[in-house]
């Protein structure tokens, strides 16, 4: 999916987000609702060195979705 969230993390109370750079050193974290993930995946990846972001799912803590530029 391209500039949109799947509704397998829209559904969820909470998703965990976590930015990387190129060499996979964690630059950013953040917690957002699963309905409101707009704001919280642009800022990140609105820094420079931030790469990707790994979704996760804050209950469970299981990796979601990779999240990269377009």
């Amino acid at each position: 999916m391209i500039n949109e969230a799947p509704v397998s993390l829209a559904v969820r109370p909470y998703i965990s987000l976590r930015a990387f750079d190129t060499e996979g050193m964690m630059l950013d974290a953040d917690v957002a609702p699963g309905s409101d993930l707009k704001a919280p995946i642009e800022r990140p990846l609105s820094v420079p060195g931030v790469a990707y972001i790994h979704a996760h799912y804050a209950g469970r803590d299981c990796d979601a979705a990779h999240i990269a530029r377009a």
